[in-house]
């Protein structure tokens, strides 16, 4: 499909440009859902379409014939980025009442944890041609092709700030960008949790000046008596223009003869430096500068600059804040699980915890305790979902489990008494599956008693290499206010080994195929002689590589050998 629909459409019924409180720069944004169907729509989608959010909120997209007018190629793109697809053109959309508008537009698909597309983000820019006066007029383009250009970069620096949650990352990748669009060189400065600004990154079109500008930075930090731009500006969130830099600026800024020689040696003509802004609070300082070019900057070169250092700060805050929520989830995950495993007597104990990642709590969990008579009980769980929610009912589990088996003999049993909890608790609207054994020591190795509530059946490799599975079944816990459940005896004898896992590893998926109770059979099959820690990493690292793709499901493996 051309990316270029024939024709610009006519100007604009309303007057060119957006609110005066908005950037003319600030994209029009709409999400719908994997239907077609408006969910979000902000002021300036209303300004650019004609529809207002009352209007626009719940209808298809196709409808509203915000994206292309020819609705055939309407229609063609949205079955491309609902596809998984993402999409980026400029066309002739229609507003309300009729009238066209051409705008620049990125789709960008939407995907949930396992790579299903959920929804479409549409951004969109005017770029008619009464509009690319008005921004060529403001952003001091000079010319509506050159306004164009600056409506392009903004959406390439978007494109480039969504790429990565890694903010040193994607701040790099801008540096990069930003050189030679916006000048010959450029440094992004961003502010650490103790507010102490820190060097992300350099780029400039001549390696040698780069590499005097990393130098400056790491002999020469700014200090509080003797601020650079970046750093006045990271204070005071005022951004500074240098329409000329000549010597005296550079004097005011040396700490000695060595830094002042080296700040010439840049032969820098022109600079900018602005402030890296979300909501009200300044995250750093992107600065540009001109060399080679001999380029002047002006008000309209700091006021296109602002935008970019807003776009940055936006995505420096929510990288963070993924940060801190991810920070939170292992801590909050880990206080889900035992710190360390205790020493079983007779028998050799290992267990693997991967968690699927993210800032999402998973509800896999695992347990080894000695009950009250001197047996053991050893178990891994499953609770549905994931989140705080997931978390509770998690701790909640763990904790009744632990209080039911120090004193109940039957694995059953102890199971019946989770369920019955679960359902009496009326804030606990999910359900868990438990696999759960009992261990009790007997000469020459253990008596076993199992049982299980809607989780996978724990694998038996006998030390002859005789693979089977443990026969426990049962219904879900929390589910039905009585289960079904009951209890399997066994022996472990010496090099006996059991496997206790969740279906994260069971349920891992290379495409359409799973990793399945078939694949860690030969996983255990190909390991049979080995002890309990080298069977859990394994299985662990066999159902990584199984797929390359960061897991979608926690997974936890819990091993128990005889010894």
């Amino acid at each position: 499909m051309d990316d270029s629909s024939p024709g610009a459409g006519a100007p604009l019924a309303s007057p060119a440009g957006f609110p005066s409180d908005d950037r003319l720069s600030s994209a029009a944004l709409i999400v719908t859902d994997a239907s077609g169907h408006v969910v979000l729509w902000n002021r300036q989608a209303e300004w650019l379409y004609g529809w207002t959010r009352a209007e626009a909120i719940g209808t298809h997209i196709l409808e509203l014939s915000v994206h292309v007018a020819d609705a055939a190629v309407a229609e063609e793109i949205l079955a491309r980025v609902t596809a998984g697809e993402l999409w980026e053109g400029s066309f002739a959309a229609m507003r309300k009442g009729g009238t066209n508008v051409e705008v620049l537009v990125r789709d960008t698909p939407l995907v949930d944890g396992d790579g299903k597309v959920i929804g479409v983000l549409g951004e969109s820019l005017p770029v008619g041609v009464e509009d690319l006066a008005q921004v060529a007029a403001t952003t001091g383009a000079g010319s509506a092709d050159g306004a164009r250009e600056r409506l392009a970069f903004l959406a390439q620096v978007t494109g480039v700030l969504d790429e990565s949650l890694d903010h040193v990352r994607v701040i790099r990748r801008l540096a990069q960008l930003c050189v030679p669009f916006l000048g010959d060189n450029c440094l992004v400065d961003v502010t650490d949790e103790d507010g102490e600004l820190q060097e992300v990154a350099v780029s400039a079109s001549d390696p040698a000046k780069a590499k005097v500008l990393a130098e400056l930075r790491r002999r020469y930090p700014p200090t509080a008596t003797r601020p650079n731009p970046a750093l006045r500006v990271a204070t005071t969130g005022r951004s500074e223009l240098f329409v000329d830099m000549p010597d005296s600026m550079w004097r005011a800024i040396a700490q000695d003869d060595a830094h002042f020689e080296l700040l010439r040696s840049l032969g820098l003509r022109s600079g900018i430096t602005a402030p890296l802004m979300v909501r009200g609070r300044v995250r750093g300082a992107i600065s540009v500068g001109s060399i080679e070019s001999g380029r002047r900057f002006d008000a309209s070169d700091l006021a296109f600059l602002e935008e970019v250092g807003r776009r940055a700060g936006v995505a420096i805050d929510n990288a963070r804040l993924y940060t801190e929520l991810a920070d939170v989830a292992r801590n909050l995950q880990a206080s889900l699980l035992p710190p360390a495993l205790p020493v079983l007597p007779g028998a050799e104990i290992a267990a693997r915890y991967l968690a699927a990642g993210g800032f999402q709590v998973g509800g896999d969990f695992y347990d080894v305790f000695q009950t009250a008579d001197g047996a053991w009980a050893a178990l891994v769980g499953d609770v549905e979902g994931k989140g705080t929610r997931a978390a509770g009912l998690t701790g909640l589990a763990r904790h009744t489990l632990r209080g039911a088996a120090l004193h109940e003999r039957s694995p059953s049993a102890v199971l019946q008494d989770l369920n019955t909890v679960l359902i009496d608790s009326p804030n606990v609207t999910s359900f868990c599956t438990v696999a759960l054994v009992r261990l009790e020591r007997r000469s020459g190795g253990f008596a076993v008693s199992a049982a299980a509530g809607g989780h996978p059946k724990p694998f038996l490799l006998r030390a002859d290499g005789t693979l089977e599975q443990i026969e426990a079944t049962g219904h879900l816990l929390g589910f039905f206010p009585t289960i079904a459940c009951y209890d399997v005896h066994l022996v472990l004898d010496p090099g006996d080994t059991i496997v206790l896992y969740t279906d994260g590893v069971t349920e891992r998926r290379a495409g359409v195929d799973f990793f399945g109770e078939d694949g860690l059979g030969a996983v255990l099959a190909d390991h049979r002689g080995e002890g309990a820690q080298a069977l859990a990493e394994a299985v662990v690292d066999r159902v990584s590589a199984f797929h390359s793709d960061a897991p979608t499901d926690d997974m936890a493996v819990l091993v128990i050998q005889a010894t």
